[in-house]
Parts: C-alpha cells; sequence; structure tokens
C-alpha cells in the first residue's frame, strides 16, 4: 500500500471537544485537501478522533513524504497544533507547513519557530496544490504564490494569492474520514456543517475577517449549494445541515433563492446559519421569514456582541438596539430559533456597560420565546484587527513568538494583566460567571441531546443563575468549581 505523500493533521481545539456530541467536521483541511487528492495520496489525521495520532502519524510518514500539514487559529489550538510538530520533527525532515487563520495573520512570526518551515498566508486550495507540485518536482519555493518560506535564517514572502471562486472548486474530499465520526446531534437530528460562501463585507473592530479575508464576499450559487446539501442527506443520511459562513445573507436574493430550491428537492432537512446580519434580517419582510420557516431553517445565530450602544460604537457595529429588539420582536412568530452572541471585557467598557449587556440580552429572550443567547465570553484582542492596535497603545504586551500564544484565548487570558480593563470587570471575570451563568438562562437545553440529570439540574439551578446574573451577585462562586470538575466528561449524550 502505497504511503500518503502529504499528511494533514487536525489538532485538538481544547474545551469545545468536550461540548459536542462528536467533534466538528475539518472542514479547513478537507477544503484545503479538495485539489491535491485527486492526483496525491492525501492521509487527514485528527487529534480529536484518534487518541493514537503518534502511532499513526509514525505510521504513515516516510522518506516519500512531501509535506506535513496543521492548521490553527489563536489559542490552545496552537499548543496542540506545536506537540504534533516537534513530534514530526523528531521521526522525520518531512517539511512541515502551517495554514489556517493565526499563521495567515502572523506569518512572519509563525516562520521564526523551528518547527515551521512553510506558511500558507490565506486561502490554501490552490497554494497548497502549487507547493505540493514544487515539492514533487524538486522546484524553487519561490514561484508558489501565497506562501512565507526560509531560506537559510532568511525568511521570504512570495506575493499573495488573490481570493478564489468557489463555483469553480469540486465538492470536498470527504472519502479522506470518516464522515460520520463528525455527525453531531441538534434537534435530535443528525447534522453536519458546510460552507457556502466566505467572508463578510462589514469591518467590525475586533474581527479577524477584516484582515484574512480583508472584508470581502464569494458565495456558491444557489443550485451548487443545495446539491452538495443533497449529496450529504443522500450519502450520510443526515437531516440537518449547519452551515457555518460567516455572513450568509449578504446577498439576501440569493438566500431566497437558496430556501426555494430546498423547498423545490423537497429535501428533509433543517437548516441553520452560523452567521446573520441584522442589517440583513431587518429587510426580510413576512413572506421571506415564512419561506425560511417553511424550506426548513430553524435557526440563526446573530453577532449583538454588547448591549450598550456607546461599546457597539466602539465595535463599529452597524444596527442600533432599538432595530435589534424590533428584528427580534418580529421573528418571534416563527419557529427558528435566534441565537445571539454576547462579548465583554473590551478596551473602554465599564461595569455599567456589562450591566446595560445582560440587561439587554435578558429584554430578548422575554420578547421573543425563541431567542437564545450564547454565554457572555470574554473579549480576546486576535491579531491584525483595529482593537489590537488599541490594546498595544495602551500598553497591553502581546505574545512575541508563535508558542506564546497557545494560551491566548477566553479561558486562559491572565486578567491581571489586561491593561485595557476595568478594574470592576477584572474581579467579575475573575469568577468566570460571565461565561457559566448565561447557560442556565434560556432554553436551549431543549435542543441537545442532554442527559435527564442534566436537565434537571438546569431546571432546578435557573432561577439562581437569573439572580446572580441580573444583579451580578458572583460572591462565592461555588458553582463554577463543580462544573469544572465535570467538564473533562461530555455532559451530552
Amino acid at each position: 500500500m502505497k504511503c500518503p505523500d502529504v499528511i494533514l493533521v487536525q489538532p485538538k481545539l481544547g474545551e469545545m471537544d468536550f461540548l459536542r456530541t462528536n467533534p466538528s467536521l475539518p472542514l479547513g483541511l478537507l477544503s484545503a485537501a479538495t485539489l491535491i487528492s485527486p492526483k496525491y495520496k492525501v492521509k487527514i489525521i485528527d487529534q480529536r478522533i484518534s487518541k493514537n495520532w503518534k502511532e499513526i502519524l509514525e505510521a504513515n510518514l516516510n522518506g516519500g513524504t512531501l509535506c506535513v500539514g496543521v492548521t490553527s487559529y489563536t489559542g490552545t489550538m496552537i499548543k496542540c497544533a506545536l506537540e504534533v510538530c516537534k513530534f514530526v520533527r523528531d521521526i522525520s525532515r518531512a517539511p512541515i507547513v502551517w495554514g489556517g487563520i493565526h499563521a495567515s495573520l502572523l506569518p512572519a512570526q509563525t516562520l521564526e519557530n523551528k518547527y515551521v518551515d512553510v506558511v500558507v498566508e490565506g486561502e490554501g486550495e490552490y497554494t497548497l496544490h502549487d507547493l505540493l507540485e514544487a515539492f514533487s518536482n524538486d522546484k524553487p519555493l519561490a514561484g508558489v504564490k501565497g506562501i512565507w518560506f526560509k531560506d537559510g535564517k532568511k525568511i521570504l514572502r512570495n506575493s499573495p494569492r488573490g481570493f478564489l471562486d468557489l463555483n469553480v472548486l469540486p465538492d470536498l474530499p470527504y472519502h479522506l474520514v470518516t464522515a460520520e465520526d463528525y455527525v453531531q446531534l441538534y434537534r435530535k437530528r443528525p447534522s453536519l456543517p458546510m460552507e457556502t460562501s466566505r467572508g463578510c463585507i462589514y469591518k467590525c473592530s475586533y474581527c479577524y475577517n477584516t484582515a484574512y479575508r480583508s472584508s470581502t464576499w464569494r458565495s456558491l450559487d444557489t443550485i451548487g449549494a443545495v446539491s452538495r446539501i443533497k449529496g450529504l442527506v443522500n450519502k450520510y443520511k443526515v437531516k440537518g445541515i449547519y452551515i457555518i459562513d460567516d455572513n450568509f445573507f449578504v446577498d439576501l436574493k440569493r438566500g431566497e433563492e437558496f430556501a426555494k430550491e430546498i423547498i423545490k428537492e423537497n429535501l428533509d432537512v433543517e437548516w441553520q446559519v452560523q452567521g446573520a446580519g441584522f442589517l440583513e434580517l431587518q429587510k426580510m419582510d413576512k413572506a421571506y421569514l415564512e419561506l425560511l420557516e417553511q424550506s426548513g431553517c430553524v435557526r440563526v445565530t446573530c453577532g449583538v456582541e454588547s448591549g450598550s450602544q456607546r461599546i457597539r460604537k466602539i465595535l463599529s457595529k452597524g444596527s442600533d438596539l432599538t432595530k435589534i429588539s424590533r428584528i427580534n420582536r418580529d421573528m418571534a412568530g416563527y419557529n427558528i430559533i435566534v441565537l445571539y452572541s454576547f462579548i465583554s471585557g473590551f478596551p473602554g467598557e465599564t461595569t455599567y456597560d456589562l450591566r446595560e449587556t445582560i440587561g439587554f440580552m435578558f429584554r430578548l429572550l422575554k420578547e421573543n420565546p425563541m431567542a437564545r443567547n450564547t454565554p457572555i465570553y470574554q473579549y480576546v484582542p486576535y491579531p491584525q484587527t483595529s482593537l489590537f492596535e488599541r490594546v498595544k497603545r495602551e500598553g497591553y504586551r502581546i505574545p512575541d513568538s508563535l508558542g506564546k500564544w497557545q494560551d491566548y484565548d477566553f479561558h486562559n487570558l491572565n486578567v491581571e494583566k489586561l491593561t485595557y480593563l476595568d478594574q470592576g470587570l477584572r474581579k467579575i471575570f475573575k469568577t468566570e460567571f460571565l461565561y457559566f451563568l448565561p447557560f442556565f438562562i434560556d432554553n436551549k437545553l431543549n435542543e441537545y441531546e442532554a442527559k435527564i440529570w442534566i436537565k434537571i439540574i438546569v431546571y432546578l439551578y435557573r432561577p439562581i443563575a437569573w439572580l446572580r446574573l441580573k444583579y451580578l451577585f458572583f460572591r462565592f462562586p461555588v458553582e463554577v468549581y463543580i462544573i469544572k470538575r465535570f467538564v473533562r466528561f461530555k455532559l451530552f449524550a
């Protein structure tokens, strides 16, 4: 049996691996393999699935391996990716290629690490193909667009590669993984994620997309997108599709055509959207929302982030709270869950702003029985965003090497070192209640396959969670310590 030409490794994500029925499909790696899989033998190894990933990696590495690729975003994933790279370097001289969001935002610093030989900047489908062509034919890397690489001690950057047309790409090479290992349950329906567009047209000051995709947006055409959904339904018998687009409804006409095509194909499938903008939602009339409901749209996720209009201005959020509230009320009459995301801890934010955010969260839940909320995440200053530049100006010391970014997520940030963070918020974040309590205040557990004892605990604790959150009563955080004892176990069946 021929050994693989290229090995792609999906690192662990961290805590998020424990909060789902199964890990999420490694769409980034599958996308990267789209153009190379017909010509090269590709092996995908997933740390989240294969506990013996080291043995698998060692068995597949050989003198003919053209490269080993890893992907990562900022935070815990970097720690796991570096563990992979160190293991590879101990047993092989195969080039190590990094891709993904973090490496694309900080390519030079990533490449300074001794375990990184090449960085793929931006979208990797064509770049990885051309890189393998260079490796397999002993061609100089200087001719490969979209990469950074080492020439001795020098770090060189090639000309960047433009954004690709999604419609010219073949469907993902699902045969490279066991898709059944990634099927998740939502509303008792087996579901898989897919991508129908990339990017977002807006320029929120905290979002990586402004740098990573230059606030551009591209999409699959309607027939192509629905055809791929039909393929997943027929092959893997899924009944749910989670569309992971950053902003699905940028083109409202396309969204309408998408829903009509789902109905036309008579697909027994529910679909949900990870990213939906309020500026688009406010343009949806009754007929549009009824069409979405009829086609099986069961949830849209929207980024409120803050209930303080002053902070929203800092975030460059385009819609005001009055309009968001009206949209929320308009959607109350439809069987479509609206999941609102929230973040706190921005530079310039105060405890008063946090109270406004919590008050607005409760208001949305009261106005719409189909409204749900995320935890209130702690703001993380991600590289190459305008807010990131602000916190640097205000004295916040950022990691100066790839390895130091591994603890850079909302669970691991040392609040005492966040120079931009208000003193009152600093004390609140140390309790971890802002992340913990919002799990209990809505009805989101109804949509997931939770064990009965968990549902009972949530039901009994909900009044306490409401009171603690509403009045910011965060003393004696006994519950947080208890739940931490269980986070290593899967809470959802």
